[in-house]
């Protein structure tokens, strides 16, 4: 009897705490900003969903200006109206083609006669120079949780039933291109390709394309030495994030010989990914698109790719 109570007290306990405990480690996988070392879990608290929703109205018509308008509301319904300035703008609007060829970064106040619109809502002016779906992502802060964001499918001179057409993207694995007068490198570190789960150094370094010359003139663009848009290529999620000039932690007043410009991601999934970064230079804005390919990490950091949109594709 002794034996046959002991069996069940263990069956009872180990099988409703083990299945929980696993839950719990998926749970937290799937929902942690950053992902978990190879080694170890990292003890973050359980990230909160984002009651913030977008909804786009207006046609955008293909090489002409178009007005777009942008409702915010929480799952309610009810309008959101609790915005703050974050890196110098109400909201940023990240427009990106399907087939990836195509970048827009804009601002409601971009466009000076613009104007805040009853109901939470806010207008954009886009020109967009070909016809598809674009996927766009509208980042902002809310003074009750922080950062926000939301990301919705927009058709640009093409109707619904064409959606679902197949698209080409074309491969581009270098690091080192040409954007207008400058020659941009991007170095991956610690390893090429990144690892899914791990933290990868995004280190940008820039030169003059005629004299071979780095640039130390960095301007800030809207509060950031660069902007990033981190997606993979079947736009499930954008990431807007920043990354800074690194300066030496023992002596920050040396110098640097080099010029570099640093941000830390980490991938949730492997596959092919493409980042847009923005920078300033001369009162310029400089777009610059790389590609890159990552690679599987250990078991506990897989996830599966969520290849599902807004509309169930």
């Amino acid at each position: 009897w002794f034996f046959a109570v002991v069996s069940l007290w263990l069956i009872t306990v180990f099988g409703s705490y083990l299945p929980h405990m696993f839950a719990d480690h998926w749970s937290k996988m799937n929902n942690d900003e950053e992902m978990p070392t190879k080694n170890h879990m990292m003890e973050r608290p359980e990230a909160k969903e984002q009651d913030f929703h977008v909804q786009l109205s207006g046609e955008v018509i293909p090489n002409k200006p178009s007005d777009l308008f942008i409702q915010l509301h929480d799952s309610s319904g009810k309008p959101i109206t609790d915005l703050q300035i974050s890196h110098e703008r109400i909201l940023h609007v990240i427009l990106v083609s399907e087939d990836l060829e195509e970048f827009l970064h804009v601002h409601p106040e971009d466009n000076p006669s613009n104007r805040e619109y009853d109901l939470a809502g806010y207008g954009i002016q886009v020109k967009l120079t070909k016809a598809g779906r674009y996927r766009v992502l509208v980042d902002a802060s809310r003074k009750s949780s922080g950062e926000v964001s939301d990301t919705v499918w927009v058709n640009v001179g093409i109707d619904e039933d064409s959606s679902g057409e197949p698209v080409f993207i074309k491969k581009d694995l270098r690091l080192n291109r040409i954007f207008k007068e400058y020659d941009v490198s991007l170095q991956l570190s610690p390893q090429n390709p990144p690892k899914s789960g791990d933290k990868t150094q995004l280190s940008y370094f820039i030169r003059d394309r005629k004299n071979g010359n780095p640039i130390f003139d960095i301007e800030q663009y809207l509060g950031a030495d660069i902007h990033l848009a981190v997606m993979p290529i079947d736009l499930a999620i954008i990431v807007h994030t920043h990354g800074v000039i690194w300066v030496p932690p023992d002596n920050p007043n040396a110098g640097i010989s080099f010029p570099e410009i640093r941000a830390n991601y980490i991938f949730p999934y492997p596959g092919i990914w493409k980042m847009y970064g923005q920078f300033k230079h001369q009162g310029k804005v400089v777009t610059t698109d790389f590609m890159v390919e990552v690679a599987a990490g250990d078991l506990e950091n897989k996830m599966m790719a969520p290849h599902m949109d807004d509309n169930g594709h």
